[in-house]
């Protein structure tokens, strides 16, 4: 499950979901979903967590013909 959070303003969750995680090499990352509704930002967390896992994959999915 991708770890995800939302800043606060007086209290209240404000603004889009953010996931974080780590690199293997135990630096920290972080990256707006760009989304406001929860399950929705767990969708792009994970594909977010999956390119930042192995950056050859996603290097070779964003690649265009």
């Amino acid at each position: 499950m991708p770890r995800l959070f939302r800043r606060r303003r007086d209290g209240r969750p404000d603004g889009p979901w953010i996931c974080w995680g780590y690199t293997g090499t135990g630096e920290r990352w972080s990256e707006s979903t760009k989304q406001f509704d929860r399950k929705a930002a767990e969708a792009i967390a994970r594909d977010i967590e999956r390119r930042r896992a192995s950056p050859a994959d996603a290097a070779a999915h964003a690649a265009t013909i």
